[in-house]
C-alpha cells in the first residue's frame, strides 16, 4: 500500500531550506530507474497530486465523484466505481490508468498537459509501494497547503557538536512511558533515553530559538514552538509513534510563547505574542478556532479536566475562560496588578497567578468573583502547575504547593428563626513540599503526572517525581 501517512504530511509544512533541498533533489534525479528512498518517492508523489490533481479533486470540488481530501476518499471509488488505488498494483488502479492513458477522453488531468513520463514513473512507484505502508490511523487530510509544511527530522545535520552553556529545562518534556526526555537545543531537539542516559537523536531543521514545548497526555504527540524573536515563529507537531517528520500547524511574526494539549489530546491551544489564541485539531493539523483573546502576548494556557474549557493568561493583566465547543467567552478575570503568567483549573474554580506573586482562586459560577487570594509567592514571571487540586510553584530551590479549600462555619449572629448564620470560607493552604537541591538553577514540571526536571549549576539534570523516592540518576544533557 502506498504510504498515505507520509503523503498527507507532504501537503502539510518543511522549512523553506528543506523545501528548497527537496526541489534540488528532484531536479538532480532525472532518472528513476533505480529504487529510491520511500520518503523521497512519497514526497514527490505528493507534489504531483497537489499540483496536478488537487484543484479538481478536493473537499469542496470532487469532480467525477473522486476526492484526494483524506485517507478514506483517496481509496473511495468515484463515479466510475473502479478502485482508484489497489494496494501494490498500479496496473489495477484507476488513478494510474487515468494519468497514464493515451486516450484524451479519459486521461487525467482533463485540462492542461498530461503527466510527463517521469511524473508517471513516480506515481507508479508510489502506488506499487516499495515497501508497503499502512494507512495512517488518524487519516490526516491532504491539504491545499504547500509541501513546505513538512519538516524532515532525520535528514538535517546537528546544529552544534557541543553546548558550552546550560539551556533552561523548561524547554523540555519527559515521556514516562517512552523513557525519553525531549529537550530544546539551538535549532534542534535532543532526545535522551532516561534509562541509560544516552543521547538517541538530534532532530534538526527548526528555527534557532525555542519558546515552548508540550507533550500530549497520551504521550503520542509533541508540540514545539520555534522561531526568531520579532521576525518569525512556527509551531510544529511531531507524532512520536513515527517521528520522521514535524508538521507545521501555525505561523506568526514572532515566537508563540504558550502551548497546551487538551486532556483528550484532540486539540492543541497556541498562544501568540499579539494576543491571539488558536486551537488546532490534532488529527487533521488544521486550525479550527482562532480569536484575538488579549491586548498583549499570551503567557499561559490550560484546559479544564474534561477539555470543555480553556483558559489563557496575558501581559494585559487579564485571564479569560472560553468554551471549547462554541468558542464563547465565559468570563474575563481582571484586577491583576501585573501580567498573568500562570493559569489552571481546580475543583473550586479557576486559578491565576500574576507577576507580583499573587495567587487567586476564582468562583466557578463565571461571575468573575475572587474567592480568596494570597500574595506571598515570588514576584516574578513564573508559571504554575495545577494537578489533582494542588497548585505547584518554585521558590528558589524549594518546591511549594497550595491547596484550595472550602469550609462552612457558624457565626455568632442568628437569623429571625434563631438559627446561627453560616459563612463559607475559601483558602489557599500553602506548604513546602521539599527542598529540591540548594544548587538548583531552575526547575520545571515536565508533565502533568508529577514529574519535574531539576537542572543544577554544574550542568547535571535530574528527573524527580513529586513526593516519591524514584529519583533518576543525573545525566549530562548536552554533548
Amino acid at each position: 500500500m502506498p504510504s498515505f501517512s507520509c503523503l498527507a504530511r507532504c501537503f502539510l509544512p518543511l522549512s523553506r531550506t528543506t523545501a528548497y533541498l527537496v526541489g534540488i533533489l528532484a531536479m538532480a534525479c532525472p532518472s528513476l530507474g533505480e529504487a529510491q528512498a520511500p520518503n523521497e518517492i512519497e514526497q514527490r508523489a505528493a507534489r504531483i497530486l497537489q499540483s496536478k490533481c488537487f484543484a479538481c479533486h478536493n473537499e469542496d470540488s470532487s469532480e467525477g465523484g473522486y476526492s484526494l481530501h483524506n485517507g478514506h476518499t483517496l481509496y473511495r471509488p468515484g463515479d466510475s466505481e473502479a478502485a482508484p488505488i489497489v494496494d501494490g498494483s498500479a496496473e489495477r488502479s484507476e488513478l494510474w490508468k487515468r494519468v497514464s492513458s493515451e486516450d484524451s477522453s479519459i486521461r487525467m488531468p482533463s485540462e492542461g498537459e498530461p503527466l510527463s513520463a517521469e511524473e508517471q514513473s513516480i506515481l507508479r512507484q508510489w502506488i506499487d509501494g516499495s515497501p508497503a505502508w499502512r494507512l495512517a490511523k488518524d487519516q490526516r487530510l491532504i491539504e491545499r497547503a504547500s509541501p513546505d509544511r513538512l519538516l524532515t527530522l532525520d535528514s538535517a545535520p546537528p546544529q552544534h557538536s557541543t553546548y558550552g552553556n546550560r539551556t533552561p529545562p523548561f524547554l523540555g518534556v519527559f515521556s514516562e512511558n517512552r523513557k525519553k526526555l525531549y529537550v530544546a537545543g539551538w535549532g534542534e531537539l535532543l532526545v535522551w533515553n532516561t534509562s541509560d542516559g544516552n543521547l538517541e537523536a538530534r532532530w534538526s531543521g527548526f528555527e534557532k530559538r525555542f519558546a515552548a514545548i508540550d507533550l500530549s497526555t497520551d504521550e503520542r504527540w509533541l508540540a514545539v514552538s520555534s522561531g526568531q524573536p520579532g521576525i518569525s515563529g512556527t509551531v510544529h507537531l511531531i507524532d512520536l509513534e513515527n517521528p520522521k517528520h514535524a508538521i507545521r500547524v501555525w505561523t506568526a511574526s514572532d515566537l508563540p510563547p504558550a502551548l497546551r494539549f487538551s486532556p483528550s489530546n484532540r486539540a492543541l491551544a497556541i498562544g501568540s505574542m499579539t494576543g491571539q489564541v488558536a486551537i488546532v485539531a490534532v488529527d487533521t493539523q488544521e486550525i479550527v478556532k482562532e480569536e484575538l483573546a488579549h491586548a498583549d502576548q499570551v503567557l499561559a494556557l490550560e484546559w479544564n479536566t474534561d477539555g470543555s474549557r480553556w483558559m489563557s493568561g496575558s501581559r494585559d493583566r487579564t485571564a479569560r475562560v472560553s468554551e471549547y465547543a462554541s468558542g464563547e467567552l465565559k468570563v474575563a478575570l481582571g484586577g491583576h496588578e501585573r501580567s498573568v503568567c500562570g493559569v489552571g483549573f481546580s475543583s473550586l474554580g479557576p486559578i491565576t497567578r500574576d507577576e507580583t506573586g499573587s495567587l487567586r482562586l476564582w468562583s466557578n459560577d463565571d461571575s468573575g468573583r475572587v474567592l480568596t487570594k494570597r500574595s506571598d509567592l515570588p514576584p516574578k514571571l513564573q508559571s504554575i502547575a495545577v494537578a489533582n487540586d494542588r497548585i505547584l510553584w518554585l521558590n528558589a530551590s524549594k518546591l511549594m504547593s497550595a491547596a484550595p479549600t472550602k469550609s462552612v462555619v457558624e457565626e455568632p449572629e442568628k437569623d429571625d428563626k434563631g438559627t446561627p448564620k453560616k459563612k463559607t470560607n475559601f483558602a489557599l493552604q500553602k506548604k513546602e513540599l521539599q527542598d529540591l537541591r540548594p544548587e538548583t538553577a531552575s526547575v520545571h514540571w515536565l508533565n502533568r503526572s508529577g514529574w519535574i526536571g531539576i537542572q543544577t549549576t554544574d550542568r547535571r539534570f535530574f528527573l524527580h517525581k513529586i513526593e516519591a523516592s524514584d529519583e533518576m540518576s543525573p545525566m549530562t544533557l548536552y554533548p
